[in-house]
């Protein structure tokens, strides 16, 4: 670094400190009078094209006065500096140092300004081209490559690798269904999960665009969606993340149709992100625990249930809140603080005390169009006291 550092258009580098391991290994430069951020690619992972592609991305919304960490250039000219690594060639990109800090997304008013500040990312980037070429933010990027990356690792598990296969191609047919001819194309980050942009004296900097490209913007859309948990498309959070975007542009139709489709093609992504890169990241992202966890993840995501938010209270499983227009809150029987005591699939009452939640929502996630029996301890109401059983039409909500 004592080397590739004083190549860069900087002033007095005084050190270089360690700041995060993600994707890839970000460091950070500190200078007399400033800071900045020192990326340095894994080995293999993003071809130089892909790089060169971020880096005119990059430029170009900087150009256009959109707040980006932006390249810093090299003084023999260009941005990106080759290194020998002890596994490889490796590449380093030195950016401007996104100042401030994550959004807490805990206001309506951050989620707000979340959507606008994204908004005016893909208004910005209308105009851009670049030479160099990135992978599409496509279908063949999110179900085929994704798929091809994770059926190896799922040779012992048939089950979960039917069922990814199944929701892949459910997938597929609902954007067949709902039609790309009515989608917003264009550049995308392409990995918007809230912790990318820091807010620094009322400006959100946006930062770590090495997944950007041309693509589905409701991916996008749907990323953060995923990252905050945002089930319910009626939730305060996330009404006022649509309103902020539509101050400055409008969802499409096919969009605002398609983005609980993409959140579960965003979780299939990240496993197959995780298996692809699991020699570096660490075994334990293909482990039989890993499955069974995002495997959950992916039931709950394809939303074939009673529209129910769940949590762990002492030994019960208690009601969050019942999603609006789901079929338990149309069946007038389940309400938030109730507690889910027994599950009944087929003629079976299964005693639930003591469950983790997840295995509880296992348990009552089925086929849509399918019945589960549920006996209720409502709320208020202290251990003993009398139970009911509501039995349930489970259906694929919209999240």
């Amino acid at each position: 670094m004592a080397e590739v550092i004083p190549d860069y258009c900087i002033d007095d580098p005084v050190d270089c400190v360690f700041w995060e391991r993600g994707s890839n290994d970000t460091y950070v430069i500190r200078c007399a009078n400033a800071r900045y951020s020192m990326r340095i690619y894994r080995h293999e992972n993003y071809p130089r094209d892909e790089i060169d592609f971020e880096v005119d991305a990059l430029n170009y919304l900087h150009n256009q006065g959109f707040p980006v960490a932006f390249p810093i250039a090299r003084k023999a000219g260009g941005y990106v500096t080759e290194i020998a690594a002890p596994e490889g060639v490796r590449y380093v990109l030195v950016t401007a140092f996104a100042e401030g800090s994550s959004l807490e997304c805990e206001s309506v008013d951050e989620f707000r300004l979340y959507g606008e500040s994204l908004a005016r990312l893909h208004e910005a980037s209308q105009g851009f081209t670049s030479s160099h070429k990135k992978k599409d933010l496509d279908l063949n990027n999110f179900i085929d490559d994704s798929v091809k990356s994770i059926t190896p690792f799922l040779s012992h598990r048939p089950k979960e690798l039917e069922l990814l296969n199944q929701y892949a191609s459910d997938a597929r047919d609902e954007v067949a269904r709902v039609g790309e001819e009515g989608m917003d194309v264009g550049f995308c980050h392409g990995d918007v999960h809230g912790g990318n942009a820091h807010l620094h004296n009322g400006v959100l900097t946006h930062f770590d665009f090495e997944e950007c490209g041309f693509g589905y913007r409701v991916f996008d859309l749907a990323t953060f969606k995923w990252a905050f948990n945002l089930e319910d498309s009626n939730s305060e959070k996330w009404l006022a993340f649509v309103e902020g975007y539509e101050s400055v542009r409008k969802f499409s139709a096919a969009d605002s149709e398609l983005v609980d489709t993409f959140v579960l093609l965003r979780h299939i992504w990240l496993i197959a992100f995780h298996m692809r890169n699991a020699d570096d990241f660490g075994g334990e992202l293909t482990s039989d625990g890993y499955i069974d966890h995002q495997w959950r993840k992916l039931k709950s995501f394809n939303r074939e249930g009673i529209g129910a938010a769940l949590t762990t209270e002492g030994d019960y499983t208690k009601v969050v809140r019942v999603v609006d227009n789901g079929p338990a809150a149309l069946s007038g029987e389940i309400n938030a603080d109730d507690r889910i005591i027994a599950v009944g699939n087929g003629d079976e009452m299964k005693d639930i005390t003591g469950l983790p939640v997840d295995e509880v929502v296992d348990l009552i996630a089925g086929p849509a169009g399918s019945t589960v029996r549920l006996r209720i301890l409502p709320a208020n109401m202290p251990a003993g006291s009398p139970t009911k059983v509501v039995t349930i039409v489970r259906s694929k909500l919209r999240l």
